[in-house]
């Protein structure tokens, strides 16, 4: 069987992160592939990861989520048994058919050291293995800032699917050569979530259920605006993700 890689943000304290490595693994094992999630832990990641959070209190907390994502990493992540912190260290993976880069904002260089990693636009790795990049995403960055950096590795690609039609844009006018398209981010790929779903959370009566992500006077309005809305249904109001300048991994009821 052809062995297939996956490099992506697998060791994010992120909900979303952690969700679409699974999700990209899960639809690539149901198309009957070997599947492995490359265990890539840069230092800024590792720095992220494990470094203590401002306070005695926030470290604690950090710790018991910590011990969360580790415990869902072992039971539902196919990770390599080894575990790789820089790039000359991929450069060892030598079995692989194809290396899928992918999804999350694995291109936005503000998430990897305030520049681009190369690692996540497969420069370890070389033909005859495909490079493909699924749902790649540079977030909020634009691919002009910084395709001087990248360019000779994106023009390397077999495949590239990205997330936003903005990327998509940059890619196709900074680079016209490259046939990308704008797919689906993989967490929409699987049907069946039943393996990793914990239904003892879900409230038995009405609710709203909010995934929010931005800030100041526009956060106010939405705040209202549920408000009045559970007020006038009689809905329990549950928030599962409030975010500012960043994503926060925490869930709250209202």
């Amino acid at each position: 069987m052809k062995k297939i890689y996956t490099l992506t943000f697998q060791k994010a304290l992120n909900y979303g992160a952690t969700l679409q490595a699974y999700a990209l693994v899960k639809f690539l094992k149901s198309e009957n592939l070997e599947v492995q999630i490359i265990d890539y832990i840069p230092n800024y990641f590792f720095l992220q990861r494990y470094r203590p959070a401002k306070g005695i209190k926030k470290t604690l907390e950090k710790i018991s989520k910590l011990k969360r994502f580790n415990k869902f990493s072992h039971a539902h992540l196919p990770l390599t048994k080894k575990k790789y912190y820089s790039n000359k260290s991929l450069t060892k993976i030598k079995d692989a058919h194809a290396v899928i880069c992918g999804s999350d904002q694995i291109w936005n260089p503000n998430l990897t050291g305030g520049k681009p990693d190369r690692a996540y636009f497969l420069d370890f790795i070389s033909s005859p293995t495909k490079k493909i990049a699924y749902a790649a995403s540079a977030g909020s960055c634009r691919l002009p800032e910084f395709i001087d950096q990248v360019n000779d590795l994106l023009l390397q690609f077999n495949s590239v699917g990205v997330r936003e039609d903005t990327l998509n844009i940059d890619l196709t006018t900074q680079l016209p050569s490259i046939e990308s398209q704008v797919v689906v981010d993989p967490t929409l790929l699987v049907r069946d979530y039943r393996e990793i779903f914990e239904r003892s959370i879900i409230p038995k009566e009405k609710y709203i259920a909010s995934y929010v992500v931005g800030s100041g006077a526009m956060l106010d309005r939405f705040d209202e605006y549920i408000k009045e809305l559970k007020k006038k249904h009689n809905f329990r109001y549950i928030t599962l993700v409030r975010s500012q300048s960043k994503v926060l991994i925490t869930t709250s009821l209202t």
